[in-house]
């Protein structure tokens, strides 16, 4: 009966672990797309000068 038990308590911990762990991906995997469809709406980035470029010429 212990033995079982104890099965039964990893297998809940696992199964938490899992849940989680799916979760995580799950909302990485939103990020991502989003981060993915900010980067093609070219309209949200703008260019950065080199260092050559700041530097006033004489």
């Amino acid at each position: 009966m212990e033995r079982l038990s104890a099965l039964d308590k990893e297998n809940a911990g696992l199964t938490a672990f899992r849940t989680t762990a799916l979760s995580r991906l799950a909302a990485q995997h939103e990020e991502i797309t989003r981060f993915r469809v900010v980067k093609a709406d070219r309209s949200n980035v703008r260019s950065l000068l080199s260092a050559q470029e700041r530097q006033p010429r004489r």
